[in-house]
């Protein structure tokens, strides 16, 4: 049960970023915002679930984003 919910949450974050609609209306910056708030949220259910596994792989893809976004 918690597998589907972890992948569930992770397919629709991806799905839409990946829409086209969606990157056309907002700005770089506003859907980096809003990815990295996203994956706190979804640290959040981990945290909750008591997924340290998943915990470690956000907090890895959190940090990835956070370096990309310091060298821009």
């Amino acid at each position: 049960m918690i597998l589907i919910i972890k992948e569930n949450a992770e397919h629709l974050i991806l799905e839409l970023f990946s829409h086209k609609g969606v990157k056309s209306m907002r700005t770089a910056a506003a859907q980096n915002s809003q990815r990295i708030d996203e994956y706190l949220d979804l640290l959040n259910l981990a945290t909750s679930l008591g997924d340290q596994k998943w915990q470690k792989e956000i907090i890895r893809k959190l940090s990835y984003m956070y370096e990309a976004k310091k060298e821009q």
